[in-house]
């Protein structure tokens, strides 16, 4: 969706949800791209997220619904241990065993 259109959108919002407390708001990516896309921060978080682009569809229903579950997902993906990659001798090591 174009800047022009930002318009029609629904304006930028916050609501709470399991104690978090989310600010959401469509505005145009970096970059000089006209593109309209739906941002959101979360309380106790530094980064700002870039969801979806924006579309003359959304609501404030669908919106929230989509960074729930985005948010959610992330937090998932937080608290999961994260594989540490083998150190290349160990690459080698296994490969020429074979």
């Amino acid at each position: 969706m174009k800047r022009d259109r930002a318009a029609k959108m629904v304006e930028p919002f916050e609501f709470e949800h399991e104690g978090r407390r989310y600010s959401c708001s469509a505005e145009a990516r970096a970059g000089g791209n006209r593109e309209v896309w739906w941002w959101f921060r979360v309380s106790g978080e530094a980064q700002r997220h870039a969801l979806f682009q924006a579309t003359e569809g959304d609501t404030r229903e669908s919106v929230e619904a989509q960074v729930i579950a985005f948010h959610r997902a992330l937090l998932e993906r937080r608290t999961t241990a994260a594989q540490a990659p083998q150190p290349w001798w160990q690459r080698r090591t296994q490969t020429s065993k074979s």
